[in-house]
């Protein structure tokens, strides 16, 4: 066998990152497809980053919790402190919600934010780390430090809506390829016409169900469309969205790509 590379936090470069994230994601998305596959673990240390003579190349590892897509998720899992705030929001809530392709992509999104606002390499970490004042807390803090529901009920609230994710995710990370790239995939994962958002009106249910029963005493309460849960309505759309998000990371991966050759003769001239 032989090791398909360093984890990502071994680079400090971030074109470099989102050309491997593509790679992994691109692999991930073919098993989704072919075997049924769930990896279940995307994370910092899932996404392997290789140097080679054509360039930077990306591969995926960390199959410990991989699972056939529907199958319910490890409650053991769904709670450890450090792999939290990598988790789907359903996953989150439940660990008995159905194993799902787009929770593989939906921790994806919460990787680059991670990337995006903590830094890719350990060292860069340590030094935001060392200058975030004091009196400042960050949204994604929580997202560590926070309960499984309470975590799932932060991420509704920050992926609802782009104004939403803007507040509490986009001005917390400074400009550049990770950003454009989290911005793209919200809007491809949590934005699609026919389910956008990541909103569960419990309480609208709950005050629609009590008023029709009241005068329908005997009839089936059917929760209408535009109050079920959001994240179970972008089930019926899972092929588009996927298309979506496979698009998203084609062109920012031509982009990264092209960012590296362009900053290559520089570097070169530094050494």
């Amino acid at each position: 066998m032989k090791w398909a590379g360093d984890t990502i936090s071994a680079s400090d470069n971030a074109s470099q990152v989102v050309v491997a994230i593509a790679d992994a994601m691109t692999a991930l998305s073919a098993a989704h497809k072919k075997c049924n596959i769930v990896h279940g673990n995307i994370s910092d240390r899932a996404i392997l980053l290789q140097m080679t003579a054509d360039g930077v190349k990306g591969a995926l590892a960390e199959f410990d919790y991989a699972a056939y897509a529907n199958d319910s998720a490890r409650a053991a899992h769904r709670d450890l402190p450090e792999l939290k705030i990598f988790q789907s929001i359903r996953s989150l809530e439940s660990a008995e919600a159905p194993r799902l392709p787009l929770d593989d992509w939906e921790s994806l999104l919460y990787l680059v934010i991670f990337l995006g606002i903590y830094g890719i390499s350990d060292q860069q970490r340590e030094e935001f780390i060392r200058q975030l004042p004091d009196e400042e807390e960050l949204c994604t803090e929580l997202w560590i430090t926070g309960g499984s529901v309470g975590v799932a009920r932060l991420k509704r609230s920050a992926m609802n809506s782009y104004n939403d994710f803007v507040d509490y995710i986009l001005n917390q990370m400074p400009a550049g390829p990770l950003r454009d790239l989290a911005e793209a995939i919200h809007q491809a994962l949590f934005l699609h016409p026919g389910c956008a958002g990541a909103s569960r009106q419990a309480g609208d249910i709950a005050r629609a169900r009590a008023g029709f029963l009241a005068a329908n005493p005997n009839a089936e309460f059917i929760p209408p469309r535009e109050l079920i849960d959001r994240l179970v309505l972008r089930e019926d759309f899972v092929q588009e969205i996927v298309a979506a998000l496979e698009h998203v990371l084609e062109v920012h991966r031509a982009i990264a790509v092209e960012a590296e050759a362009a900053a290559a003769p520089a570097a070169a001239a530094a050494a």
